[in-house]
């Protein structure tokens, strides 16, 4: 389900308070490492959308955002 939200309209995902993003994400990273290889996979595909979404903002001159930066293990990426 979240993996279809996030197709039919990541700019709205990733347009959500910073709290109810921050628990959306935590589903995800919950389906990424205690559930089976088919709901990590979803999760991974989540996680392509939304990754997507903001490299096609950042390359419309749109504000970088970090939110994704957690999946990357990384502190922050350009």
């Amino acid at each position: 389900m979240i993996k279809f939200v996030c197709e039919l309209c990541p700019e709205k995902v990733c347009g959500l308070s910073v709290k109810l993003l921050q628990q959306l994400l935590a589903s995800v990273e919950l389906g990424l490492y205690s559930f089976g290889n088919e709901v990590a996979g979803l999760c991974c595909d989540t996680i392509q959308v939304l990754t997507k979404h903001i490299k096609k903002e950042v390359t419309q001159g749109q504000p970088r955002k970090d939110i994704m930066a957690p999946f990357l293990n990384v502190s922050s990426y350009k």
